[in-house]
């Protein structure tokens, strides 16, 4: 297997955009990223590359300068990289623990707990979206609700919501990749009850009226080009979390979600990136 390594030049301020390009590319099919000064050193897989690339790049161009620089190189352990340099427990909200089978369990046992590790797909928690919208989902009675994960990575979200005693939970994504993770991770967190499925919007056809909470971390174009397909799946007063997008692109969000019949709820932000909720009138 032979991957290639592209360094993108950051466009000061190097920390902030460095954080944002990482988000972006991190919903793309990437294998795995560096920081190092005033670059974002990206790895993708040879064999994965298609089209995505170049949207991939285009959508960070706001924060990068020049053309990439591109090399090849030989595999690379990158879950093992990850553990030793990158990856450490993470505690949202002062409830959750989320850390890799490698780390200590949780220093409180009244937390909830999740085991994560990643391989080349994307949540853990340390980025922005997947934390804020773990952090939404803490604040909901989410007992006996039906849910769906839309673009489930690691599967840290679907987990988290059967962890707080949802039921049924479906998880779907496109990337063979994240839905083998999702699987990987179950029996690491005796969450074996989930549905994993491997698909885009199409695979939500059967699940029409079936979901009290949607969760859909992405991105915005397919959030805006999909949302008819979630909506169709969720009940009357059903809830969707959506992420994966930035603060200012959250009115367009509005709009079109609107034109739906979704009603604005709240919405929080970090570090540029936004989570917002909605609801199915």
């Amino acid at each position: 297997m032979s991957f290639i390594c592209l360094r993108l030049n950051l466009k000061p301020p190097f920390d902030e955009h460095a954080e944002i390009v990482s988000g972006v590319l991190g919903t793309y099919e990437f294998s795995g990223f560096e920081i190092s000064g005033n670059q974002v050193i990206a790895y993708a897989n040879r064999e994965d590359l298609g089209d995505w690339l170049d949207e991939a790049l285009e959508e960070v161009s706001a924060w990068t300068e020049g053309e990439p620089l591109r090399s090849e190189l030989a595999d690379r352990n990158w879950n093992e990289e990850w553990e030793q340099h990158y990856y450490q427990p993470l505690l949202l909200a002062d409830k959750l623990w989320i850390r890799g089978s490698f780390h200590p369990h949780a220093p409180d046992p009244a937390m909830l707990e999740l085991t994560v590790d990643p391989k080349m797909s994307f949540g853990t928690g340390h980025h922005p979206t997947t934390a804020l919208v773990a952090e939404q989902l803490l604040q909901l009675p989410l007992n006996s609700k039906s849910v769906c994960d839309m673009g489930c990575g690691t599967g840290i979200l679907a987990m988290l919501a059967h962890k707080m005693g949802a039921s049924p939970v479906v998880a779907i994504d496109f990337d063979p990749w994240s839905v083998e993770n999702t699987k990987e991770h179950l029996p690491l967190n005796q969450a074996e009850a989930i549905e994993v499925m491997l698909g885009d919007a199409e695979a939500l056809a059967p699940y029409t009226d079936q979901f009290d909470v949607f969760i859909a971390n992405i991105q915005k174009s397919i959030i805006m080009r999909d949302v008819a397909a979630y909506v169709k799946t969720m009940k009357h007063g059903a809830l969707l979390l959506v992420s994966g997008f930035f603060r200012p692109d959250l009115d367009d969000i509005k709009t079109c979600f609107s034109a739906q019949g979704l009603n604005f709820i709240t919405a929080t932000d970090r570090e540029g990136w936004c989570c917002a909720q909605f609801q199915k009138a």
